[in-house]
């Protein structure tokens, strides 16, 4: 099956409900997310934060835990669309 940029998915937030989050989306959080761990900023602001309130984060929670969690989702996604 392949996959649109366009296409969506549902993923887990903080508060144990589901969102709405286009796959690209969740791709480009992956990607953003692992670079700021390293110490890299790949957008003019940081995409932790923005993460944080699209998934109802609290700050507290760890960036790796929430890098995971993100990494995670995306790997599903794939598996289940079957995938790359």
């Amino acid at each position: 099956m392949s996959m649109s940029p366009a296409q969506e998915c549902n993923i887990w937030n903080f508060n144990d409900e589901t969102v709405v989050v286009k796959v690209l989306t969740l791709m480009t959080w992956a990607s953003a997310l692992k670079s700021e761990l390293a110490g890299y900023q790949v957008t003019q602001q940081p995409v932790f934060p923005i993460v944080r309130k699209h998934l109802s984060v609290p700050d507290s929670y760890p960036d790796l835990d929430l890098y995971e969690h993100i990494r995670d989702s995306y790997a599903s996604v794939k598996e289940q669309l079957g995938v790359g």
